[in-house]
């Protein structure tokens, strides 16, 4: 499966955000676009 910058800073962002919910009783988080909107247009790597 190919992985690029974007998805790892994605993935390890979950750890951080949910430690951040449950500081806040659960509150509910966005994840952060590292791309910047740019996953629209990525092209795939296949």
């Amino acid at each position: 499966m190919p992985v690029d910058v974007y998805d790892a800073a994605s993935w390890m962002a979950v750890t951080a955000l949910s430690e951040m919910s449950i500081a806040k009783g659960g509150a509910v988080m966005d994840i952060p676009d590292f791309t910047g909107g740019k996953w629209h247009r990525r092209e795939r790597n296949l």
